[in-house]
Order: structure tokens, then sequence, then C-alpha cells
């Protein structure tokens, strides 16, 4: 089967946006381009440029799947990574436009999204500005959970949730988005075998990870429990609440303006779709679970992508594509624009205060201050469309 002219752009639209971030994307100075996480996924890919007692550091010595592929590529370490970024990166952004065409969303409006996923930071740049992470083919998993739970492939999550552990133990969560579509598809109702497949797709990565958390050995004490504590107090803390704001624009752009000020569309989404309130409490509740807030955003990111298109599809019936079309172009351009990929990457200084705030000693507050007033901006912008 030929496969339709959308699905074509999209493979060639996810091609030419990675190959153009990969190649004017330099990679990080820091710690010889492995960056802080990345030299313990480093150390388990087995770089001899790192300390081998690194690949047995907690939490970073469970998530074994990616370095475990890498370490079977024929290349250098740190090219190994970004080669295995490269291919995540193109099949994450192909997966995503197949779950907005499978939501029901016409080409145009999914290949938006498209647009508007890249254009964060944490998607693409980021992928080659620090390769050593294994957060391209954590967004692949994720995206593939969506998928196929929406597609209503069940069986088939079951093996792809036990890699997605492996990968990180935080997708383990989303089984419970899972289980819950498969309840709404069965009308709250389930048959025996419905409900082994639902327990199944909960038990199976918890099983995995048990597993894992009791073979791989670690050579330093981790509480996950702890750091989820510390998270939420200081995540409640006043002083953190500007920080917390530019991490929101780091890691989401300006999505949740869209969000805010268009609520109908994506509430009569979630009010259909409950098991999408399910995956919302999930990805809000592990912005809880780290210390890089921005990148925890990509969590939420799929989500949001969908509220935003949801928007954007509503203003396409009611004021026509040109009308709508002015509106995402605006949003688009200043989302790329939060999402640094239309200036220089700068130092590493600037790095951190743009786009990782909770590192920059207070130097991101200008950064705040511009996404501020480009936010209030397209607030206005938005709001004095709706009025006509």
């Amino acid at each position: 089967m030929r496969p339709s002219p959308g699905v074509v752009l999209a493979w060639v639209l996810a091609l030419l946006l990675t190959a153009v971030v990969f190649a004017t994307t330099p990679v990080t100075t820091n710690n010889a381009g492995f960056d802080f996480d990345g030299v313990f996924y480093a150390a388990m890919a087995g770089s001899p440029l790192v300390m081998p007692e690194m690949a047995h550091a907690a939490p970073w010595c469970y998530r074994i799947a990616t370095p475990f592929f890498v370490s079977l590529l024929p290349w250098e370490t740190l090219t190994s990574f970004r080669i295995a970024a490269f291919a995540s990166d193109v099949a994450s952004l192909v997966t995503l436009f197949l779950i907005l065409r499978r939501l029901g969303f016409a080409d145009d409006l999914s290949l938006f999204g498209v647009a508007l996923y890249a254009g964060v930071f944490w998607t693409l740049k980021f992928s080659f500005y620090s390769p050593a992470y294994i957060d391209p083919e954590t967004q692949l998993f994720l995206l593939a959970i969506i998928y196929l739970t929406i597609d209503r492939r069940y069986i088939a999550l079951v093996p792809v949730l036990i890699l997605a552990a492996l990968q990180k133990e935080s997708l383990a969560a989303f089984s419970v988005f899972s289980a819950t579509a498969l309840v709404r598809e069965r009308g709250g109702r389930l048959s025996t075998s419905s409900s082994l497949l639902a327990f199944t797709m909960i038990a199976a990565p918890l099983g995995a990870l048990a597993i894992a958390w009791a073979v791989v050995p670690a050579e330093n004490t981790y509480s996950g429990v702890q750091e989820i504590l510390g998270q939420l107090q200081l995540t409640t803390s006043a002083r953190f609440w500007p920080v917390f704001v530019q991490s929101m624009f780091s890691g989401a752009g300006l999505l949740p303006v869209v969000v805010i000020t268009r609520p109908g569309p994506w509430l009569k989404f979630l009010r259909e779709r409950y098991e999408w309130i399910v995956y919302l409490a999930i990805s809000i509740a592990l912005l809880f679970a780290g210390r890089d807030k921005s990148r925890l955003f990509l969590y939420l990111l799929p989500i949001l992508i969908v509220c935003t298109v949801l928007a954007a599809k509503e203003l396409k019936i009611r004021s026509g594509m040109p009308r709508a079309l002015v509106w995402m172009t605006v949003l688009l351009v200043l989302h790329v624009y939060i999402g640094g990929y239309l200036t220089p990457m700068g130092s590493f200084a600037d790095y951190l205060a743009r786009m990782v705030p909770e590192h920059s000693d207070g130097s991101y507050l200008p950064y705040l201050a511009r996404n501020l007033v480009l936010a209030a901006g397209f607030l206005i912008f938005t709001l004095a469309r709706a009025r006509h």
C-alpha cells in the first residue's frame, strides 16, 4: 500500500527539520560533549573517555535501553549517540503526525502540530547540543505509547511499555493512561480477558523496573521518594516561581498561552476522551520528579500540542483558513524564537540562562522578561482576533 501524500510530507518535513538542526547545532563543550547526565550514559555505553565506575550511578544506571543500543553501534560513543538521536527525532516527528491524524486532524493541521513540537528546544536542538542524553529516545517511546494506545493496539503495547520502562522509569506511569483508554473503549465494562490485558499493561513495565533495580548494581544510594519530596518543597516556594515560569517557556514555548486563551476545544476533547485527563495528571506530576524542570515539560508536550491544534482547528472553522493561517504563523514564529532556533547557541552560561534557569544563578531574568513580553503580546493578539 502506498503511503498517503500527508505521510510522505511528514517524512520529508521530519527529515528536513532534523537535518537542519543537526547541521546547525554545536555540541556542548561541557564535559567534552557529554554534559552532566550524559557522562553516566556514556559510561554505560562503554566510552573509554569516562570512568567505568560512573556506569553504576543511580538512577541513571537503571535506564539501560539507549546506552545498550548505542554500545552496539560501530562508531565512537558520542557520534553513536548523535546518530541514535537523529533517527529517534525523525521517527518521533512522524509518529506525532500519525497521532494527530489518528485523532482526526487534517494533514495541514497535523503538520502544523509537528512544526510546533519541533520548535521546542528540548525536542530537536537539545538532541544535538547534548547528544549523550537519552531524551530523544524517551520522546520516541512516549509517542509510540500514545500512538499504540489511540490506535487500540493494546497487545503490542505490552512489550513497548516494558522497553519504555527500561528506557526511563517515568514512562512506566503512562501504562495507566493506556489502561484507562482500554476501559473507556470497552464502555467501562471489562471482560476477563480485557481486565487481564489492562492489568498486564500496568504490571509488566513495573515488573521490568523491579528486575532492573534488583539486577543492575548501583554504587550509591538513591531515593526517588526523597527526590520528589524535595522537589515538591522547592517548587511550592514562592522564590522558585519565576524560575518555574522561565522553565515553562523553555519547555513549552507559547503553547500554555494558547491553552489558557482557548479552553473550549480541549475541554470538550478531555470530556470525550477521559484517558487524556489521566495523561495530563501523570505528566503534571512528573514535573516534580526531577530538577531540570524545562526538560520535564517533554511529558506534557504531546497533550499541549493536541490542545493547540484543536484551537487552530476551531479558528480555521470559525474564521476561515486565511485568518487562521495568520494566527498560526505568528504563533509558530514566536514559539520557535523562544525555542532558541533563530538565534546562536551562545556560551554555556547563556544556554543555562535561557533554557535551564534553575542552574543559571539568576542570569535568566532578562530572558524571562523577554518571554513575558512576547507572551503578553501574543495573548493580546489572540484575544483581539477572537473578538472579530
